[in-house]
Formats: C-alpha cells, sequence, structure tokens
C-alpha cells in the first residue's frame, strides 16, 4: 500500500461540511468586499427584488440545496443523485419563464425532453434491478 494511501494515525476527523461551506463563504467575502468598494462603492438599489434575490441565493441555491443534496446522498444511490443535477439547466429555464418571462425556445424544449428521457431511462433501469433482487 502506497503511505499516503493510508490514514495517519493522528489524522483530525474531517471538518463537517456546513463548516467547510462557511468558510469558504467567509474567505469569499473577505476577497471580494474590498473589490466591491474599490471598483462599485458598495452601490445597490437595496429594494425588495434585490432583497429577495439574496435571500434566494444565500438561502435557498446554497444552503437548502447543499442540505438536500447531503440527504439524498445519505438515502439513494450516487448514481441517482449525480443524475439530478442535470436538471439543474432545464429547471432554471422554467424558473425564468415563470418568474422573468422569458420565451422557451425550441432548442430549450428538445433539452428538457432528451433530460427527461434520459432520467426516465435511469429510472426505469432502476426499477427493473429492484424487481430482479
Amino acid at each position: 500500500m502506497i503511505n499516503g494511501a493510508r490514514p495517519r494515525a493522528n489524522a483530525s476527523p474531517p471538518m463537517p461540511i456546513f463548516t467547510a461551506l462557511f468558510w469558504q463563504a467567509a474567505l469569499t467575502a473577505a476577497l471580494l468586499l474590498p473589490l466591491a468598494e474599490r471598483f462599485e462603492g458598495f452601490a445597490a438599489d437595496w429594494q425588495a427584488e434585490l432583497m429577495l434575490a439574496i435571500l434566494w441565493l444565500a438561502v435557498v441555491v446554497s444552503v437548502l440545496a447543499y442540505a438536500l443534496m447531503f440527504r439524498l446522498i445519505r438515502t439513494r444511490a450516487a448514481t441517482r443523485v449525480s443524475a439530478l443535477q442535470y436538471f439543474v439547466p432545464p429547471t432554471t429555464m422554467i424558473i425564468a419563464r415563470l418568474v422573468f418571462g422569458e420565451v422557451l425556445s425550441v432548442n430549450g424544449m428538445a433539452g428538457l425532453l432528451v433530460t427527461s428521457a434520459g432520467f426516465w431511462l435511469m429510472a426505469r433501469g432502476a426499477r427493473r434491478e429492484v424487481a430482479s433482487c
């Protein structure tokens, strides 16, 4: 066995994921806040739309998305969880249609159809696998 592959006897336990995410966000803020001050002077139009967007990004897209992903990883097969990542662009496309009124393009609809067909095939194969056991 290669020495690097073995855990060290005095190795510390891994950092909890939400602690690591906190430190990542803190470091990013520390690096980007001076740039925001220098180039933009922290100029923002603090209205309800901006506050809702910040709340959406900070809570839903960051914390809840990570929590859901880790919950799914604990309860489902990794291939099924990773397949859900393919639904991010079509979901974004649908949200953009509902929230911003963007037009659904033919290419976008084709992508949604292909993604849905692939997910359906994967789910069908998983059901057959369970039934044969």
